[in-house]
């Protein structure tokens, strides 16, 4: 895949190595951390089918607010290059908080009734 994306940006942009190898680079620091967002975008989901849209909710736009912060911050703290490592520090950050979170609602469903809708209420505790 990485060959392909390489080969793509090779033809669309002038045959300058500097200008290749820095788009090689920035795609490599941008995607680094999409394997573990997968984790995010799969409890996301899941969550959604079972009702919890206010989680989801929240941890998506947890995920973009992180992303956000990051892309402004690090260019203060470091060089404006480190912008391009806002996108895998907020996909790590999003996919250690999605997968915390499905495990509490899933551990609350085991231990529970089984009704994962009395979990994502609150309703099935007040008895």
């Amino acid at each position: 895949m990485l060959l392909y994306v390489q080969a793509t940006i090779k033809s669309l942009s002038p045959n300058n190595a500097e200008y290749i190898e820095l788009s090689v680079w920035g795609i490599r620091a941008f995607t680094m951390m999409i394997i573990p967002l997968s984790l995010q975008y799969t409890f996301v989901d899941s969550l959604t089918a079972l009702g919890m849209t206010g989680l989801s909710l929240f941890l998506s736009l947890f995920r973009k607010t992180t992303y956000f912060v990051a892309t402004c911050l690090l260019p203060f703290a470091f060089t404006a290059a480190s912008a391009f490592y806002a996108e895998p520090i907020a996909d790590g950050i999003a996919a250690l908080t999605s997968t915390t979170a499905f495990a509490i609602v899933y551990m609350k469903y085991l231990k529970g009734t089984g009704s994962l809708m009395e979990i994502g209420t609150g309703r099935g505790q007040a008895a």
